[in-house]
């Protein structure tokens, strides 16, 4: 269906042009859910015609309209970001060094945006796309009639979606559209609508439309948030190892068995968010989550991991190259060591200055599974 566009939205001697009825037709208000919920705004910009920095714009128009009885809105920027991301100038606006802003970056190029969700305490997310802005010009020039004109078109295109804080389905979403219409004529010039007015629009279509599809009989309900789980992480320094070193007949001597070097204080990132350290358990919530294992020295490991009780994790890490250089520079003198050889004075000092670096490197082995008293035993333990 079709309906002329309110005469306000037009100079007076603006000829009204026909849009769709749903685009200005009020916004019915929704009576709010039955239960409060806390609700995280994310904001998304795949135009190329809408600056990202609308995005800021979008996200206040948006929490604006949807700060209501028994909703509460989250917002990253005034929990998670730095004061000095909220004005450039006046007391807000910090030293300007953007070091001091790393975190943040760190936080948006890392955490996905269920998992920044989830740390800041929602219940469900409120993800709105703000997809297209089209600019339509239409002339019409009758010399016979007396009439020049020109009618622009502006349509922002937007989608939302409330998505479930605990699996991340999706539990309701939507399409709206913001239309603006300016009459030029040979007297009369008009700006077309900036972004923001367009964004101002679309936020108070989609919070209406939120709320009442939070508020429908049949839809499936935020769930009570999941427990976590503890997953049991393990590292390993990848294709590097020591001898094991025994006493036999009262002299150290090298054995056939080999220790895994284990890296400690390795930080653990859950979907964007440090969740622990490792060799260690870790909590995390059921399911998929894409897990980032660093430390100083060694490559970050990342990898897809789906999360159960009583699941492990095996992860090898390799160091780095100026690390690896200094590794084999300590253990070179193994190399000309077989099994059976009897360590001499100097050897044995060289295994306990290696021991030595060892502990400073926060670097262990693991000799829970060995019966003989072992000479790394009693330099590590």
């Amino acid at each position: 269906p079709m309906e002329p566009v309110p005469a306000h939205s037009f100079p007076a001697d603006a000829a009204p042009v026909a849009v769709p009825a749903h685009v200005n037709a009020p916004a019915t208000a929704a009576p709010p859910p039955a239960e409060s919920v806390k609700l995280a705004i994310i904001i998304q910009d795949v135009s190329p015609e809408v600056p990202d920095e609308k995005v800021d714009v979008f996200s206040a128009y948006l929490g604006g309209e949807l700060d209501q009885p028994h909703v509460e809105i989250i917002d990253r920027a005034i929990v998670a970001n730095a004061v000095s991301s909220l004005a450039r100038e006046g007391a807000n606006r910090g030293t300007g060094d953007p070091k001091n802003t790393e975190v943040d970056r760190l936080l948006s190029d890392q955490a996905t945006a269920l998992s920044l969700g989830r740390t800041l305490g929602a219940d469900g997310l409120v993800v709105a796309t703000i997809t297209s802005l089209v600019e339509d010009v239409r002339d019409f020039n009758d010399p016979q009639i007396g009439i020049a004109m020109k009618n622009v078109i502006t349509t922002l295109g937007a989608t939302w979606k409330v998505i479930d804080g605990t699996t991340g389905g999706s539990l309701a979403s939507g399409n709206v559209e913001a239309i603006n219409q300016v009459r030029q004529t040979p007297n009369l010039k008009r700006s077309p609508a900036s972004p923001d007015h367009l964004l101002r629009d679309a936020s108070k279509q989609i919070a209406p439309a939120v709320m009442a599809a939070m508020r429908v009989p049949d839809r499936r309900p935020l769930p009570p948030a999941a427990a976590e789980v503890g997953v049991r992480i393990w590292i390993e320094m990848q294709d590097l190892s020591v001898p094991e070193v025994i006493k036999i007949d009262g002299q150290w001597t090298i054995a056939a068995n080999r220790y895994h070097l284990i890296p400690l204080k390795c930080n653990v990132m859950v979907d964007g968010i440090l969740a622990g350290s490792a060799p260690g358990v870790v909590p995390m919530l059921p399911g998929f989550h894409k897990i980032s294992i660093d430390r100083p020295g060694f490559e970050t490991v990342s990898r897809p991991f789906a999360a159960k009780e009583g699941s492990e994790l095996m992860v090898p890490m390799q160091l780095h190259k100026e690390g690896l250089e200094r590794w084999r520079e300590q253990t070179r003198f193994f190399e000309g060591l077989k099994a059976g050889a009897v360590l001499r004075d100097n050897e044995q000092k060289l295994v306990e200055a290696l021991a030595e670096f060892m502990k400073n490197s926060s670097v262990t082995i693991d000799t829970s599974q060995l019966q003989n008293l072992s000479l790394w035993q009693r330099l590590l333990y």
